[in-house]
């Protein structure tokens, strides 16, 4: 099969510097290409790295609605711009908080790129009103599905199929629907082939979600997909935000321990002193 990998981001770091190089050493440098979100600043990468620029005026070129935050909201666009360049069988989109634990990447693409699939993603699976985007694409579907989107598959034809849909049904606004309602509940409404990679291989899954973030030196030998991994700086970054919501959906002690088992007593402490009041906060809530 003719397969090309995409790297999905808005910024370069270590991490994609690292999963860049993963991909090239399995598929070689003519197959993986960095997908960039260049609406507000460009994405300062190497000379020899591949990539494609998505601007403001890309989505003209492309006659995509500019929904707002298009490029955390909507990464579908990242594949109608890979097959706009390229034109190829399957098309792989990756985030780069994605971490192939184990160097399991290998065996990862070995049990999945021989599959005919026109969609694969993790969690496909129909939702019902509860889920936050549930709304948003009811109004073209009764039967609402949703996917997890960091890791996922899409053939040429159903990126074409997506595309046209796109320009023809929805316009910007903040009720637009995100790319795991669009994609999956489209493709399952246009009679496409999808299916739930982590039904297929759930051994490699056990340390995947969109929410909980993972301290990326503690999985690298961890055999699985791991999401989100993220670096030291990045998780203390982003930890407040993650343990705020968690707080607010009555979880912030399990998140807590969910999250910090294994981390070191120095970098729990640091997390403790820059957010002492969200730890007493998720220590102290009731359920």
């Amino acid at each position: 099969m003719n397969i090309i990998y995409g790297i999905r981001c808005h910024k370069y770091n270590e991490d994609i510097f690292e999963l860049y190089g993963v991909l090239c050493k399995l598929h070689g440098d003519d197959n993986v290409i960095l997908v960039c979100d260049e609406s507000e600043y460009p994405v300062d990468a190497p000379d020899s790295v591949k990539k494609i620029s998505i601007k403001s005026e890309s989505l003209e070129d492309l006659n995509l609605p500019k929904i707002n935050k298009w490029g955390w909201q909507c990464g579908d666009y990242f594949y109608y711009a890979m097959a706009e360049k390229y034109q190829r069988d399957y098309y792989w989109l990756i985030e780069p908080d994605v971490l192939f634990g184990g160097n399991c990447a290998q065996d990862f693409f070995s049990k999945l790129n021989n599959l005919s699939y026109d969609f694969l993603s993790c969690r496909h699976e129909q939702r019902d009103s509860n889920w936050y985007w549930h709304k948003t694409i009811l109004p073209y579907s009764e039967k609402v599905f949703g996917c997890a989107f960091p890791v996922t598959r899409l053939s040429y034809r159903a990126i074409i199929f997506l595309q046209e849909n796109r320009k023809k049904a929805f316009n910007s606004g903040s009720h637009s629907p995100n790319d795991e309602a669009f994609v999956s509940t489209l493709l399952e409404k246009g009679g496409y082939n999808c299916i739930d990679i982590e039904k297929l291989i759930p051994e490699y899954f056990r340390h995947f979600s969109t929410m909980t973030p993972l301290l990326k030196e503690k999985f690298r030998e961890i055999l699985g997909v791991h999401h989100p991994a993220l670096s030291w700086p990045e998780f203390k970054e982003k930890y407040p935000e993650k343990l705020k919501s968690a707080i607010n959906h009555k979880k912030g002690k399990g998140f807590i321990k969910s999250t910090l088992y294994g981390v070191g007593s120095d970098k729990i402490l640091e997390l403790l002193e820059s957010n002492p009041g969200l730890f007493f906060e998720a220590f102290t809530q009731s359920k």
